[in-house]
């Protein structure tokens, strides 16, 4: 198993991220921080001397309450977002706006209504204003490893809301990024369909050994899906600790129900718990 950071196997919790030299990793945040100007009184903290390093092909998940910074992270390190302070370092290069080996996928599917299934997965070639005709393969590689091949010729809204998210995801890696982030991408979808998503996505992340980083309120998704879980404080965030999730992958349904995940799932509560991320 890949270990994102530098820490003792899991599910230890460490109340500090390791700090990786930039060489070795993929992903490295150095004292982040992000306010928010607002029109009356003080200005929003969302962000607080946030550290972080991610290596090659890590899977990493993100948690903490509400309103503590977790999305603006991810766009931070998208280039979607400029931090008040503090730098973020993508493979070697400093990000100073949207880095071009990223692929991200959001809550909203943000599918166009007016293109079939295949035309909204080679939408990406046409934004990055490559040759579609070079993507056409690879495009209906992804749709049959999502099992929608058969749905390429159909419109957004002959799919349900689960098939529309695998569309969003074959998007996301259609120009094989070598980072994807995922913001909430299942938390519109009913119960069974996300631990379907779970599954899936997992997979094609592992298959695909791309570096990802998902946020998400969802603990026991965080824990099936990822290498490490990363708990955030509440407002101003900041990383409060990292459990690290030492099972392997491919991951089926049934290891829901395996000690490692119950006691990783266990040490993430737990560290929410002291650090205020639920109410007493």
């Amino acid at each position: 198993m890949v270990s994102p950071i530098v820490e003792a196997p899991a599910p230890t919790v460490s109340s500090t991220p390791g700090l990786l030299p930039p060489s070795r990793s993929q992903v490295s945040v150095r004292g982040v921080g992000k306010r928010f100007a607002a029109r009356k009184g003080a200005a929003v903290v969302a962000l607080e001397q946030v550290s972080l390093d991610i290596l090659p092909g890590a899977f990493v998940s993100v948690v903490g309450p509400s309103g503590c910074g977790k999305s603006t992270l991810l766009l931070a390190i998208a280039g979607l977002e400029r931090p008040t302070s503090g730098s973020i370092v993508v493979e070697g290069e400093e990000v100073k706006g949207p880095f071009p080996r990223m692929g991200i996928a959001f809550q909203r599917d943000s599918l166009l209504e007016w293109r079939t299934v295949l035309d909204n997965v080679l939408l990406q070639a046409d934004l990055r204003g490559r040759s579609r005709s070079g993507y056409i393969e690879r495009g209906r590689a992804l749709l049959q490893m999502v099992g929608l091949e058969a749905f390429a010729s159909h419109y957004p809204h002959e799919l349900s809301g689960g098939m529309r998210q695998r569309v969003a995801l074959c998007r996301a890696l259609l120009h094989e990024p070598t980072l994807l982030l995922l913001d909430e991408p299942f938390g519109a979808v009913d119960a069974l369909t996300r631990e379907q998503l779970n599954v899936d996505v997992s997979g094609i992340c592992e298959v695909s050994n791309v570096t990802t980083m998902l946020v998400t309120h969802d603990i026991n998704e965080a824990v099936f899906m990822a290498d490490a879980v990363v708990v955030m404080t509440s407002r101003p965030g900041t990383v409060a600790g990292i459990v690290e999730v030492d099972a392997p992958k491919p991951r089926t349904h049934g290891f829901r129900s395996d000690p490692a995940f119950l006691r990783a799932a266990t040490a993430v509560r737990e560290l929410l718990e002291a650090t205020g991320g639920f109410r007493r």
